[in-house]
């Protein structure tokens, strides 16, 4: 499942208390044909990320389709280039939601009742 943007602007206000809010980026894979101004408005309407902070790459399905008009999004949390292989800054906030999720009980079996 695809990133949409209420999930990215649930992630970017968990990330504002860890002042992290301002290292964010949105990459998204958007078809050759695709209006580059009217996919940063839609992404920037609709997360509150700026459109310097958007950045559009060509998708890299076989089809050369989206999903949707406006692309798949993704979010980038880093402080130095989110182009770079090393993402320690994500890397750091993942692990924390993976040990939040595992201390509150929200990584258990999906059988158990």
């Amino acid at each position: 499942m695809l990133p949409d943007a209420d999930a990215i602007s649930c992630v970017r206000e968990l990330l504002r208390p860890l002042r992290c809010f301002q290292h964010t980026y949105l990459v998204v894979e958007v078809t050759a044909n695709a209006k580059a101004k009217r996919v940063k408005q839609h992404w920037s309407n609709a997360t509150n990320i700026p459109h310097p902070r958007i950045e559009l790459i060509p998708t890299p399905s076989p089809s050369g389709h989206t999903r949707y008009w406006y692309g798949n999004a993704h979010l980038k949390i880093t402080r130095d280039s989110y182009k770079k292989a090393e993402q320690p800054l994500w890397e750091a906030v993942r692990f924390a939601a993976f040990m939040a999720m595992l201390v509150l009980g929200l990584c258990g079996d999906d059988n158990s009742e």
